[in-house]
């Protein structure tokens, strides 16, 4: 869910990508067997959920200033490194 316009690409496994503008308020799900790879602007307005953990945008953002998460690749194995 976001409070301001939000662009995205959304792989899931080896699915064509998604690509899409996420308007304030709105809610959407993604699910993938074996991995998403993730690009997302203004990541700081979203509220970003995964398996019911709420992503830490400065787990995943390259500096405190960074709005841009491109390209992020999300596994079972991994994605607990991004939650709080």
């Amino acid at each position: 869910t976001g409070t301001a316009l939000c662009w995205m690409r959304i792989v899931r496994d080896a699915e064509p990508a998604e690509e899409s503008i996420q308007k304030p308020g709105q809610t959407i799900e993604f699910a993938a067997r074996e991995k998403m790879v993730v690009s997302l602007g203004n990541l700081p307005t979203l509220r970003v959920t995964i398996n019911g953990r709420l992503l830490n945008p400065a787990k995943v953002l390259k500096t405190p200033k960074s709005v841009v998460v491109s390209n992020l690749i999300l596994t079972r194995e991994n994605y607990l490194n991004y939650v709080d």
